[in-house]
């Protein structure tokens, strides 16, 4: 009896040690510490390792983004704007006449300078200077636009004396090119309405049609030309092309 009492006794304690650890006695007392079983931590979220990769799969699509798509538009969006205006090849062979060649070099530095000068002739033969913005011209060069205010000097000297100049040049290029031409003073509406820009109401608040904006046309038949960047002219003496406006003809390069 007291055998199968004790058998029964190691068999109870052996099922208690499965569940359950012994950490050795400290200080003659007995710590149980319950092991945990797997089933308790079985649930249905995303196992880490697969977060993990999820993870890397987000950071490489930034990384991708960050590194080849951005540069890649940043690039794109710089050759676009680039395009803006005519880039002049330096190989005079590649156009049809040596004259057209050094009009499409004068077209370059006239958009890319912008802003330039006019002079027209005042009162004792004096020459007066200011900087107009004019709108981007065609590749011919035949004649520029610019917007004025019908009050100003250069208008009444205009009326005046009609032939002005328009000066353009490009400092990192070491190169200008001056237009000469007659002026012309055009106050149509519907011709202002065509040349409008949305940035002109702050000069003109009365818009195109009204009476504080004029568009001045410039006819040019005199150009003068200097561009160290494609090897014009370096000994100090422009290149010189000129037109007939009466007759239009074409340009003819008169000096280089």
């Amino acid at each position: 009896m007291q055998r199968m009492l004790t058998s029964r006794w190691l068999f109870s304690l052996c099922r208690s040690v499965k569940s359950t650890g012994v950490v050795p006695s400290i200080g003659g007392n007995r710590t149980r510490q319950i092991l945990p079983h797997r089933k308790h931590f079985t649930t249905n979220t995303v196992k880490e390792e697969d977060s993990w990769k999820q993870n890397l799969k987000y950071y490489m699509i930034g990384g991708t983004f960050l590194i080849v798509v951005l540069p890649g538009c940043c690039l794109y969006l710089g050759y676009l704007l680039s395009q803006r205006s005519f880039k002049v090849s330096v190989d005079p062979w590649k156009y049809k006449t040596e004259a057209s060649w050094y009009l499409a070099v004068a077209h370059y530095i006239v958009v890319e300078t912008g802003p330039c000068f006019l002079m027209t002739q005042g009162e004792g033969q004096v020459v007066n200077a200011r900087i107009v913005d004019p709108l981007e011209p065609e590749r011919g060069l035949e004649q520029v636009y610019f917007a004025s205010n019908p009050n100003t000097r250069k208008i009444l000297e205009i009326e005046q004396n009609p032939r002005v100049s328009l000066a353009f040049y490009l400092p990192g290029q070491i190169s200008y090119v001056v237009l000469q031409g007659f002026a012309r003073i055009i106050k149509d509406p519907f011709i202002k309405k065509r040349f409008w820009k949305p940035a002109w109401k702050f000069f003109y608040p009365q818009g195109p049609e009204g009476d504080d904006c004029v568009i001045v046309q410039v006819l040019v038949d005199h150009i003068e030309l200097i561009s160290h960047e494609h090897g014009i002219s370096p000994s100090w003496k422009a290149a010189i092309l000129k037109r007939d406006i009466k007759q239009r003809t074409t340009w003819n390069l008169v000096q280089k």
